[in-house]
Order: C-alpha cells, then sequence, then structure tokens
C-alpha cells in the first residue's frame, strides 16, 4: 500500500481551539506551564494565533476570539469544552504550574485516579489527569499501550518537554444531552458506555458529554466560540453526509493551500468540525507541517 491509498477515515482529535482577546499570552502559558512544543505562530491583521502540538495527532490553536458585544459574548468560565491532559506525574505537573504562578487548583480524586482543575491565565477552565495504571474505565483498557509507551515526538525529536503525554479528555457542557450523543454517534464516534456520554474519539482521546443548564448564544461564525474542536479525518465527504443526515447543516467550509475545513453548529450550540490536510507537496509548504506529516504517517501504518 502506498501513503496515496491512505483510507478514509476519523483519526481522531487534530485540532483543540481555544479562542482569547490575547492568543499569544495564553500560548506562552501551555508551552511553559505544561510543556507543550510551539510549532509556529502569526500575528498579521486578519489573525494572531499560535500552533502548539500536544501530543499523538493533535495540536493545540490558540487564536484570536472575534469582537462581539458583551451580552452575547461568553465568558471564559462558561466554555463549554474543558481539555484535560493526562499526565504520569501529577505532583511533578503540579509543581511546574506553581511556579508559573497558576495557584487556583482543584484536586478530586476518581475511581481511576485524579484530577486537578485549574484556569489558565485568561480564566479558561483546563484539568490535568493522572490515571493509575491498574485502572478499569473503558478508555484506559483500550489505550493502555498507547499511554504507557513513553513519550511521543515529533521529527526531529521535538516532544513534550515535563510528565504531560497529551489531551486524555475534553469535557463538553452540553445543554441538549441526548441530541448531543445521538449526533456523535451518526458523525461515527464510538460510544464507550451505555447511556453514551463518553466517545472514542482515538485510542488516545474521548469526548465526555456533561450536563450543563447554562445556554451559550446562537452560533453565526466560528469566531465567536471560546472553544471548539476538529477532527483529523480523512474523506471529508463521508463527515458531510454524516452531519447533513443528522439535520445539521455546515457553519462554514475552509478552503486552505495545505487542507479543507469544514464547521457544523451542534444541538447545544458547540462549534465542531473536521480538517482534511493535503499530502506532502515539494512546493508548497503549507503541506510540510511536520505534525500533518506525522499524523499521515501513524495513519497510514495503522490503516495498512
Amino acid at each position: 500500500m502506498t501513503p496515496s491509498e491512505v483510507k478514509d477515515g476519523i483519526q481522531g482529535l487534530g485540532w483543540f481551539l481555544r479562542r482569547s482577546i490575547d492568543p499569544l499570552t495564553s500560548a506562552d502559558f501551555y508551552e511553559h506551564s505544561l510543556g507543550l512544543v510551539r510549532l509556529r505562530q502569526w500575528d498579521v491583521e486578519a489573525s494572531t494565533g499560535v500552533m502548539l502540538w500536544t501530543g499523538f495527532d493533535s495540536v493545540l490553536e490558540t487564536n484570536r476570539l472575534a469582537d462581539i458585544q458583551p451580552g452575547e459574548a461568553v465568558a471564559p468560565q462558561d466554555s463549554q469544552v474543558t481539555p484535560i491532559w493526562r499526565t504520569y506525574d501529577m505532583a511533578d505537573s503540579l509543581a511546574r504550574l506553581e511556579r508559573g504562578g497558576t495557584i487556583t487548583v482543584k484536586r478530586e480524586p476518581t475511581a481511576q485516579g485524579e484530577v486537578a482543575w485549574f484556569d489558565d491565565p485568561l480564566g479558561y477552565p483546563c484539568g490535568l489527569e493522572f490515571v493509575a495504571p491498574n485502572a478499569a474505565e473503558p478508555m484506559h483498557q483500550r489505550n493502555q499501550a498507547a499511554w504507557e509507551k513513553g513519550p511521543e515526538t515529533l521529527p526531529g525529536g521535538l516532544a513534550i518537554r515535563g510528565p504531560v503525554q497529551g489531551i486524555h479528555r475534553l469535557d463538553v457542557r452540553c445543554t441538549a444531552l441526548e441530541e448531543e450523543s445521538k449526533l456523535l454517534a451518526a458523525l461515527g464516534l464510538e460510544a464507550l458506555n451505555p447511556d453514551q456520554t463518553c466517545f472514542a474519539l482515538s485510542a488516545s482521546t474521548m469526548i465526555t458529554l456533561v450536563p450543563t443548564q447554562t445556554h451559550l448564544p446562537a452560533v453565526t461564525e466560528r469566531e465567536q466560540v471560546p472553544d471548539s474542536w476538529v477532527m483529523r479525518v480523512y474523506g471529508m465527504a463521508q463527515l458531510q453526509t454524516r452531519a447533513q443526515n443528522a439535520g445539521r447543516p455546515l457553519l462554514s467550509q475552509h478552503h486552505f493551500p495545505g487542507g479543507d475545513l469544514d464547521y457544523i453548529v451542534t444541538p447545544s450550540n458547540c462549534v465542531i468540525g473536521w480538517q482534511e490536510r493535503k499530502p506532502y507537496d515539494a512546493l508548497l509548504p503549507t503541506t510540510q507541517f511536520i505534525e500533518d506529516l506525522a499524523a499521515r504517517s501513524a495513519w497510514h501504518d495503522t490503516k495498512a
């Protein structure tokens, strides 16, 4: 099988977008306090942002939030999506956060280990999770090898500095829990529990649906939402068809030199999407990003 024969499918969480009024400060925090790898950044009139590698096939993109009227804006503490990074050394990770000035940490025991909650410098919620080696939770059982094989690296030896391994899950707060669950299933995600509130995005990352009474404003542009998540896919037509069959029209479509991107709005006004990056082209620099090359290579190997 050659790379041109990569099969259609969802590889996993490709991009977690965190939009704010100060994406550069936000990125500095994730780089220095969590150890994420800064891949590139930009600051132009139309857009300001940073791309950071967060393990496996995923990146964290900090970007600019739209200028919205105060009554229509979503407060940081009401952000609908909370990223939870997995760490193999909770004490070390918390010490690193505290050295960087993050002191609003709440620690909670779980059936699988422990979770620590904290806010980034702009007030957006985050989490760190330690999962015990003998944990029985479904995601751990199926991805134990992926988490235990050691630190991931990108070409050139780039690796997350410290014990953070990657995004373990995204907690998505939703007012329409049943409808949200049906949509994820319709898009092709696998439910991991009987009540279908936990879905696998990949062998390393999952989506958990958390009920909330906080209703978010209606969305007309992707830049209005502080947090959104995008799947890395191969063969976008299948996702477009599945969304259409589920009654979710496209919010927007974007065609970049390096790939194509679609967004939809979920029943709880969460913005999610899927992106397909283009294969390597020696004449097109935006097809040469190391995280995209590594992800495509890994997907080809697993699907061969």
